[in-house]
């Protein structure tokens, strides 16, 4: 029901207006007889539309309508005025009314046209108050993005920031709009990112590219951009539409990657045995992905004979061993305990000892992967066997292992060294022996703790640490650390030292606790009891903590999930699957406040395969979440549009129709599928073409257009009136023109009907008078 104020100082107009307008069902009619008493019902009581007349006194509906839409904002406003007032027609329309409508007439086809200009002025209101809603939707989305957004003309002058993008650079939104984007590319990069805009063509509009900025604190960021480039119909570049982020992190991480790989192989190529991965599938098959290069060279197979879904890998392996491994391999993957196994091989007619080490994983689909290491211990496996059969145990375990080995007197004087000691220290063993102090290589800091222990350790062997860790210098200078393993030689005042260069470990768990300190997403382990082990500093930001401290101990359960029920659902699945990935649950921060996050977690264990808790990553997808509803509700209301409007909508690219709703595509008697393709022109009537064109154009330039009448050809042959308003789609790739047309033939019929009535009064009036004349 729409509520219309019908203003008229005559009264018996209004009378017969609301007896018309109410008979139709679909109006509530409230009368004033004059422009005052309109002013007044209005403050207290909201309407949908006003219909003034013209001339009354004290206030015309022309003050009325300033008046109103002074007051009252945009409610339709439809001017009833008397013929010939073409100048107040004009004005008013200038003024904010939505139509006007000519007194005089029959009233029943004047109040049929009103009430025509009623309903579409309403439905024009509530549509735009929809569109309205839904580009403030639209803006709210964009500026809720975490990435840079961005536009800018080829020139470089800037049309469009979106929050991120100042909140990130530092600047002002007033301070860019219309300025060029000054962004600190380094040198090295500049030339490589002018190539990538040089190649956005129209044929291939979008492109990536990553490059790095000078911060204007100093700092260095790498900065990833997604750039397209945006043409008019012509083929001419109008603007680039860009979307960037901050991946500094992804290519630090990468960079750390690169060099992990890199020692990796190394490190492959240089230990006295193979690195490899090994895969058991669900059915027990098993396959190698990966071998290092030190074990085809030993066992002289091919690459393709190893990497495959075969038992022949293990063919190598004496028959006599194969079930012993095979059978300490099931078993790791039934418990997932850490591998340890030795066995012989015959390669070339000769056995060889080889000692396998790993730890065993278990993915989401079943598969069990170990990561180790194939070491050849036929040497040390002679080596025993000789010390046992000659007693010379000493000097075998001294000169073969492959740690850096001395023995230092009491005095500190180094008695006996290895060849790993000769090489780290980059002296001979002859150099070293009865000639250097261990204390010449050890770092000034650590020096006095570990000359304490040396003293120590002769007087109270049990007190002193035998396992610890201390900086020396290289054969460079440089320094290094080591792991210092001592033990005194029974029955002297000597020690026998082992020293294991950890300089890469300690350098790795450096990189861990910066990733660790500097990660967004909140990492955290808890243990069987579901209590709180660690923290991420992050849940400081993302839970509202001050600090991570602030959680330890903490009960999980009670804490942190917004329903504790949710834990227990939580837990069964990792105790069915082992782990989760990408998980969803609901918890709390600090303040109650409710948020949503994603949680890949898994069970973690000791160096004997016991299950010490829970760990892994939550990350807060609150925002998205929310985006996703407001986009479902903003889909859900075009929809309801699309479905709701009677008049018939267009969308189309230049002149091709790239979308018509439902009673548009009816209204022609075609499927939807059908019209979309289609030129406008093919339904217009083509004495109606150039006005078209002249219309489009002025579109194109931003500028608005009245709307106007044009014939258009239904597939039936049938021509029908039709009303146009259109208007300009922004933010689009292409330029795109939303139309919408109103039938309005019954109108031009029934005018045509009114002006043929009237010529034949005119002529009925003329006869009467000749004849009366010649009377």
């Amino acid at each position: 029901m729409i509520s219309v104020l019908y203003v008229d100082d005559d009264f018996s107009l209004l009378e017969i207006g609301k007896l018309f307008l109410e008979r139709m069902g679909e109006f509530r009619i409230e009368l004033r007889d004059s422009a005052q008493n309109a002013l007044h019902l209005l403050s207290t009581t909201p309407f949908d539309i006003i219909i003034s007349d013209y001339e009354m006194p004290g206030m015309d509906g022309l003050e009325l309508l300033k008046t109103v839409r002074d007051q009252y904002g945009e409610i339709p406003f439809i001017l009833f005025t008397g013929r010939g007032r073409e100048e107040v027609v004009i004005r008013a329309l200038n003024n904010g009314a939505d139509y006007y409508v000519q007194k005089g007439g029959q009233p029943q086809a004047q109040f049929v046209e009103l009430a025509h200009k009623i309903e579409l002025a309403v439905q024009r209101r509530n549509a735009d108050i929809v569109l309205r809603e839904s580009e403030r939707r639209y803006r709210d989305v964009v500026e809720m993005q975490t990435e840079f957004i961005c536009r800018h003309t080829p020139d470089g002058r800037t049309v469009f920031v979106n929050e991120a993008f100042c909140r990130y650079f530092g600047i002002k939104r007033e301070d860019i709009l219309g300025t060029v984007i000054i962004r600190n590319i380094l040198e090295v990069d500049q030339e490589r990112v002018i190539s990538h805009y040089l190649n956005l063509t129209r044929g291939n509009p979008i492109g990536e590219v990553e490059f790095r900025v000078m911060m204007p604190d100093g700092s260095i960021r790498w900065q990833g951009w997604r750039n397209c480039a945006v043409f008019s119909e012509e083929g001419r570049l109008i603007e680039y539409q860009s979307v960037g982020n901050d991946i500094t992190d992804r290519k630090q991480a990468e960079e750390a990657l690169k060099e992990q790989q890199e020692l990796f192989e190394a490190l492959g190529q240089n230990i006295p045995g193979a690195i490899y991965q090994l895969e058991m599938n669900r059915e027990g098959i098993f396959r190698f992905t990966y071998v290092s290069r030190w074990w085809f060279t030993f066992t002289g197979r091919t690459v393709h004979e190893m990497l495959q879904y075969e038992q022949s890998s293990f063919d190598p392996v004496l028959p006599e061993d194969q079930e012993g491994l095979l059978a300490s391999i099931y078993q790791s993957a039934k418990t997932l305990k850490p591998w340890r196994y030795e066995f012989r091989t015959n390669v070339n007619n000769q056995i060889h000892w080889i000692l396998g080490s790993s730890s065993p994983n278990a993915t989401p689909d079943g598969t069990i992967i170990w990561n180790g290491v194939l070491i050849d211990i036929t040497d040390r496996k002679n080596a025993i066997q000789e010390l046992e059969e000659t007693k010379s145990q000493y000097q075998a375990i001294f000169h073969n292992t492959g740690a850096a080995t001395i023995i230092v007197e009491e005095d500190t004087t180094i008695a006996c060294a290895n060849a790993e000691v000769a090489q780290l220290c980059g002296c001979t063993i002859t150099e070293i022996e009865h000639k250097r102090s261990w204390t010449e290589f050890v770092v000034p800091e650590d020096l006095k703790r570990i000359k304490e222990y040396h003293h120590d350790r002769r007087y109270d062997p049990a007190e002193v640490p035998r396992v610890y860790e201390f900086r020396f210098f290289d054969r460079d200078g440089a320094i290094r650390y080591g792991l210092n393993t001592v033990s005194m030689i029974p029955g002297t005042n000597r020690s026998v030292a082992s020293i294991l260069d950890i300089t890469d470990r300690i350098d790795a768990e450096k990189t861990y606790h910066s990733i660790f300190d500097t990660i967004q997403d909140v990492f955290y382990r808890t243990d069987t009891n579901g209590r709180s082990v660690l923290f991420s500093p992050s849940v400081a930001d993302v839970l509202g903590y001050e600090s991570a401290s602030e959680l330890d101990g903490t009960d999980i359960a009670t804490q942190f999930y917004q329903n504790p029920e949710e834990r227990k659902m939580f837990l069964a699945e990792i105790e069915k699957n082992g782990s989760v990935s990408n998980y969803e649950v609901r918890v709390k921060k600090k303040d109650g406040t409710p948020i949503t996050v994603l949680s890949s977690s898994h069970q973690y264990y000791d160096a004997t395969g016991n299950i010490l808790g829970i760990e892994g990553i939550l990350r807060d997808i609150t925002g998205i979440k929310q985006a996703e509803q407001d986009l479902k509700k903003n889909e859900e209301l075009f929809r309801e549009l699309e479905a709701q409007l009677p008049d018939y909508v267009l969308i189309h690219e230049g002149e091709t129709i790239i979308f018509v709703n439902k009673e548009g595509a009816r209204y022609g008697g075609q499927s939807q599928q059908e019209v979309v393709g289609r030129s406008i022109f093919s339904f217009t009537a083509p004495e109606y073409h150039d006005l078209l064109r002249e219309k489009y154009a002025l579109i194109c330039q931003n500028i608005e257009i009245e709307p106007y009448d044009v014939e258009i050809i239904l597939p039936t042959g049938e021509r029908r009136w039709v009303v146009v308003r259109s208007t300009t789609l922004r933010n689009r790739e292409k330029e795109t023109t939303l139309t919408v047309l109103t039938d309005i033939t019954e109108r031009k019929r029934a005018e045509a009907a009114l002006v043929q009535a009237n010529r034949k009064l005119s002529l009925l009036t003329d006869i009467t008078r000749h004849d009366t004349s010649n009377q």
